[in-house]
């Protein structure tokens, strides 16, 4: 079961290397991992009690070993993405001040009553 777990999150993370650019690929990961970790918070308490039925014992585990490769996946890429993330904020922000400065000539122009 438990190679099963971890065969099926990288096959997710494969999949999202592809359905993903770098600047938004860490974003489904953390929503995977906050996930996971909400699924086991009720799993690790029950645990802690010595209340973990035998099932969930093993889909503690599951969601263990499943966090474990998300997470090793996420520290693995975020350098990349991280660069990736700044630079596409820094075209953004250009972007944004070019579209400014157009609009700021219109508005002269329009002003002017040269339009």
């Amino acid at each position: 079961m438990l190679r099963t777990a971890k065969r099926a999150a990288r096959e997710q993370c494969e999949a999202w290397l592809f359905a993903f650019t770098w600047a938004t690929i860490r974003e489904p990961i953390r929503q995977k991992r906050d996930a996971i970790r909400s699924e086991g918070r009720s799993l690790v308490e029950k645990e802690r009690q010595g209340k973990l039925s035998d099932d969930e014992a093993k889909h503690l585990s599951e969601l263990r070993t499943s966090s474990e490769v998300y997470n090793q996946f996420l520290h693995k890429i975020t350098p990349t993405a991280l660069q990736a993330e700044m630079e596409h904020e820094a075209r953004q922000h250009e972007r944004a001040k070019r579209e400014a400065f157009c609009q700021s000539g219109r508005d002269h122009h329009q002003e002017n009553g040269k339009e």
